[in-house]
């Protein structure tokens, strides 16, 4: 066999470097494409996000379509989309956008979240409750999840798994004000308010300048039969909230219980008469401690 020339062999050579080349550049301006899309389809997200904030639902959405036509794999921005057709009340669009979100990308918890919340509103707990499932799975770590999952059990009858879901959040968020009043609040529900007394003093102590955390609290401990423990936190409840009737009275049914009936007809007519929301929430507050109004 003849050796082939060396000019050919050069030749070849030097065409097939240059093809590589503009392989190169082709990827290259291909990436530049891709992040031009991606920052101009964030951007486009940013002005979605402004709208909705002024109430312009409208306009979000039409921006919030933009960005998805120029990067449509992103999930975080079709559940944008997604999320401002729920808050249009365009429920059809919305549905449709979140499980397109789960086909281009299964793993994405948010979407299977946001599922779940949709099949709640309309009263489908056991399809909630799959999705918040799924989303649990996928994202092991985020407490609001296992809530999620929670509130579906709870609407289900599913008690003992609702109280067992919160216990997670707590164990996954110990110093989230939010979750251990949410135990606090399902155990107390179920009757088992000596468990239910530390979750709602430790949401006081996480968050000592929320006044309903501390009614809650006094109302737990007035079902102890704590009333003078109850007086205190009662009384930074008012302090917090000073015009707030509702607390005036819970703070006198506690004084009452503790026998000092001065100060509890004192506090009873500096609150006057309750407006009739004033009056429901006392008579759900009295319920949680056995008074009848």
């Amino acid at each position: 066999m003849e050796d082939e020339p060396s000019g050919e062999r050069n030749y070849d050579d030097d065409r097939v470097r240059e093809f590589e080349r503009m392989q190169r550049e082709d990827e290259l301006e291909r990436y530049r494409d891709r992040d031009l899309a991606a920052t101009t389809a964030y951007l486009r997200m940013k002005l979605g996000d402004s709208f909705m904030k002024s109430g312009n639902v409208r306009r979000a959405i039409g921006e919030y379509k933009r960005a998805v036509k120029m990067d449509g794999s992103n999930p975080h921005l079709r559940t944008r989309l997604a999320d401002a057709y729920v808050f249009a009340e365009m429920i059809t669009q919305a549905m449709s956008e979140y499980r397109r979100v789960v086909r281009i990308d299964p793993s994405y918890a948010e979407a299977y979240a946001s599922l779940g919340d949709l099949f709640r509103r309309y009263g489908m707990f056991k399809e909630a409750l799959r999705e918040y499932q799924t989303a649990c799975t996928l994202s092991q770590q985020r407490a609001f999840y296992r809530f999620k999952v929670a509130e579906a059990c709870w609407s289900l009858g599913m008690e003992e798994a609702a109280v067992a879901a919160l216990e997670q959040a707590v164990n996954l968020a110990p110093e989230d004000a939010f979750y251990h009043f949410r135990l606090g609040d399902l155990l107390s529900r179920t009757g088992e308010v000596e468990r239910a007394l530390p979750h709602f003093t430790r949401c006081v102590q996480l968050a000592p300048h929320d006044d309903y955390y501390q009614v809650r609290l006094g109302c737990a401990l007035m079902s102890t039969g704590d009333a003078r423990e109850a007086i205190k936190v009662y009384l930074q409840a008012v302090k917090l909230d000073p015009h707030n009737a509702s607390y005036q009275v819970l703070l006198a049914d506690a004084y009452e219980q503790a026998g000092d009936q001065g100060r509890s007809s004192l506090l009873r007519r500096m609150a006057g008469m309750l407006s009739e929301y004033e009056q429901e929430f006392v008579t759900r507050r009295r319920a949680e401690y056995g008074l009848a109004t």
